[in-house]
């Protein structure tokens, strides 16, 4: 079977498989190059992790270092990130995309926007 190489990593939904030791997502050197959407997408994932992590009892200090390194890359190259993710300690969240039915921090438009439009 061939490896598949980390150096360039995949765009879209197989991108999301590849936060494992050594992956290129894991390096700032990606994220200083990644585009706007795919760095909010990861700090985002982090954020998961990082609950996750701390629900099963489990260290989450690793997950919680990616997300503030990410969040400073983010912050340094486009905007300020939503104080959801800028904190130390994260607030216990069943989704940190989706809360209340309305985006939390939307890839497009602006946070607070529905996330299931209700139908006509």
């Amino acid at each position: 079977m061939e490896r598949q190489s980390y150096r360039f990593p995949m765009r879209g939904s197989g991108r999301k498989y590849l936060l494992l030791p050594g992956s290129a997502l894991l390096r700032s050197e990606y994220w200083a190059r990644a585009t706007k959407n795919e760095l909010k997408g990861l700090v985002k994932r982090f954020a998961t992790r990082e609950n996750q992590c701390r629900r099963k009892g489990n260290r989450a200090y690793r997950w919680r270092s990616y997300r503030l390194k990410a969040v400073v890359v983010y912050e340094r190259r486009f905007e300020r990130v939503p104080e959801i993710f800028r904190g130390w300690k994260l607030p216990p969240m069943k989704s940190y995309y989706v809360r209340e039915g309305r985006y939390v921090w939307p890839e497009h438009g602006e946070p607070g926007r529905l996330a299931f439009p209700r139908s006509k």
